[in-house]
């Protein structure tokens, strides 16, 4: 592990006073995470995690060694699964020793990443950080379930069933948050759920992630174990259709608000593209006739954003506006200055 994660979560949750609920940009609240803080398993012990897909492997004491500072020689009673960190919700009031030791192991990631399950990055470290500090956590008690567009692979002995999105639930069973932790770029104004995969034992993994390769740090998809260890439901049955209505009012006025961005730059560019006078630019005081439109020199923006005169429209145009004069000698036309004062030529 040469370049470990780290995510900038400790920080934020260090940056807050109080109760905080620390979720990435990926991760969608199904209900209002409010209602969270009033949960009774949060307020007894100040800190409530989720489950990732795995149970937290067995390691060797001299890995247990290192993640606890030699404390430890074997995994602690109360960490039994990997932690999902895509959602937390912590008391900086009753934990911010926890806290503090999270965010010392964080900047120690690059020496302890090794030791750490899944890709080396900081999601475990909290629960970590609590069990080193002696203090208690709640955990959801129900694992992850995954959301998907409906299956279109070949059943195998794993069946159809591809995720791309962890469904976390509440203590109460409530579906809660919808993490988006693969494909999570692509087509940002579309709700790809249709099906949902719920693991039908608690105590058992159901779900796994499968990588591009074995060796790959890559995520590729949330498979189930065995197909007879999830049941499939329909997503607007499981979650429930509201969040659709909410996300198309969102992306509706987002897309409103683009629009109009790009109405704006678009007359921006016109305002810029209008030609130019060469001579009323150099000296402001240089005569054209006064019914001659045709512009000396026409000018072009560069990519470090100033205006230079396009070399080759030069000559043209100056052609073009020496012709204006001579006619306008020839015809004894008035010409009319930058100043305003206007002058014969024949005098």
């Amino acid at each position: 592990c040469s370049i470990p994660f780290f995510s900038d979560l400790v920080l934020r949750l260090l940056d807050h006073v109080g109760s905080s609920l620390g979720r990435p940009e990926d991760n969608l609240p199904v209900l209002n995470p409010e209602d969270l803080f009033d949960e009774p398993s949060y307020q007894a012990n100040g800190a409530l995690f989720w489950p990732d897909l795995s149970p937290f492997q067995e390691k060797m004491p001299e890995q247990w060694s290192a993640l606890s500072g030699g404390v430890w020689q074997s995994r602690p009673e109360n960490i039994r699964w990997e932690q999902e960190s895509g959602q937390l919700l912590v008391d900086k009031a009753k934990c911010g020793a926890m806290l503090q030791r999270a965010a010392t192991m964080a900047m120690h990631l690059r020496s302890l990443c090794r030791f750490l399950p899944g890709d080396g990055g900081d999601k475990d470290l909290f629960q970590l950080a609590w069990t080193l500090e002696s203090r208690s956590f709640a955990m959801a008690p129900l694992p992850a379930a995954a959301g998907c567009l409906k299956p279109d692979r070949a059943s195998t002995a794993s069946g159809a069933f591809v995720g791309h999105t962890m469904v976390h639930h509440s203590c109460d069973g409530t579906p809660y948050f919808l993490h988006r932790t693969i494909d999570k770029h692509e087509d940002l104004w579309q709700l790809h759920w249709e099906v949902v995969a719920k693991p039908k034992f608690q105590d058992m993994q159901c779900l796994s992630l499968q990588r591009i390769c074995p060796d790959a740090k890559v995520k590729a998809r949330i498979v189930p174990q065995h197909a007879e260890h999830v049941e499939v439901h329909d997503f607007d049955r499981y979650v429930g259709s509201e969040i659709r209505t909410r996300f198309a009012r969102i992306v509706a006025e987002l897309l409103e608000e683009e629009n109009r961005r790009c109405r704006s730059k678009a007359k921006a560019r016109a305002r810029y593209k209008k030609p130019r006078c060469c001579l009323c630019w150099c000296c402001r005081t240089a005569l054209v006739p006064s019914w001659s439109k045709a512009p000396i020199v026409k000018q072009s923006r560069t990519h470090s954003a100033d205006w230079v005169p396009q070399t080759g429209v030069i000559l043209q145009e100056m052609l073009k506006g020496i012709t204006s004069l001579v006619l306008a000698v020839l015809m004894g036309e008035s010409m009319q200055g930058a100043n305003g004062r206007g002058i014969c030529l024949d005098d």
